[in-house]
């Protein structure tokens, strides 16, 4: 007798992703492959459905749905049809089987930086601090370009700002490096970073610069100043004086609003109004000012002391 032999089918159960770089350059194309199973792993080759495709990157190419021929025998390769182009480990995954199926992760690296971007600089920034911001080289995909070797060098609408040196980039910064600087003069400020043009590994790289902007406001109160009368005041004469708050800069220290303690080296009373009805030592800054009141009771050289 004859021995007939006979390959039976299941029915097709989900992809199978093959011919996978493990590595690639952000924006450089390669070519899956993709393989119908059955729940045994078997080939489906008779298999006449449509497959579509996504990816974890969002800037991904991804292949176009296709519907499977009976000449594919339930494999097909999608030549230079995917894309990725955003760094890190990504995957593509397949569908149309009522399930998805994901291939291995893709590792994807950057491309060589074309711009270079000043990111975390506060909207403001307090007078005489130390305010911390990154520098960070890209490429066209917006990925940190982690073989930047540039050399930067800082400047400000702020003359007195106290900026960063100009520094050479290394490999182990890999696109980022952090900085500070430390703005002096109130108001909305600039900061700009250049990189000239430089030649690395035989490759011309162009010149690039990056601004960004913070409103300087004033530092933590440092000191009090006093606007006092000019002439000389008679015992029991009624005048008042203004009290300005200042910060280590001397800028206006215009938001500060707390208190303070008023005293004088000769006998004198403090009014909280200009009725001069309640005695006080304590007032309270209002934008940075406030107006004391007093009644001197003493002849001699007066001082007056504010102190928080």
């Amino acid at each position: 007798f004859t021995w007939n032999t006979y390959r039976s089918y299941v029915l097709a159960s989900t992809f199978a992703f093959s011919g996978l770089p493990i590595s690639v350059t952000a924006g450089n194309a390669f070519s899956p492959v993709v393989t119908v199973k059955d729940a045994y792993s078997n080939t489906i080759t008779n298999f006449t459905g449509i497959v579509s495709f996504s990816s974890s990157d969002a800037q991904a190419t991804n292949p176009p749905s296709y519907t499977y021929l009976a000449s594919d025998n339930g494999i097909k390769t999608f030549t230079n049809q995917a894309i990725l182009r955003t760094t890190g480990g990504q995957t593509l995954s397949a569908s149309g089987l009522g399930t998805v199926a994901t291939s291995s992760i893709i590792n994807v690296g950057s491309l060589i930086p074309s711009s270079i971007s000043i990111s975390n600089l506060p909207s403001t920034s307090a007078a005489g601090s130390s305010t911390p911001f990154t520098l960070v080289a890209r490429d066209v995909y917006g990925n940190t370009a982690t073989s930047y070797v540039g050399s930067v060098s800082f400047s400000s609408t702020d003359p007195q700002a106290i900026l960063p040196g100009s520094y050479q980039y290394t490999v182990g910064d890999g696109g980022s490096k952090n900085f500070s600087v430390i703005f002096n003069n109130l108001g909305s400020r600039t900061l700009t970073v250049n990189q000239p043009s430089y030649t690395a590994s035989g490759t011309t790289f162009p010149a690039l610069s990056a601004e960004a902007m913070t409103t300087v406001i004033h530092g933590a109160v440092a000191k009090y100043v006093f606007a006092l009368p000019n002439s000389p005041q008679l015992i029991s004469n009624r005048w008042t004086a203004n009290i300005n708050a200042f910060d280590a800069r001397d800028n206006a220290a215009t938001t500060a609003g707390n208190s303070v303690t008023v005293t004088g080296n000769l006998a004198i009373d403090f009014y909280t109004a200009s009725d001069y009805a309640t005695k006080t030592t304590s007032y309270v800054l209002t934008n940075g000012a406030v107006k004391i009141y007093a009644i001197a009771r003493q002849v001699g050289a007066l001082t007056i002391t504010a102190s928080d």
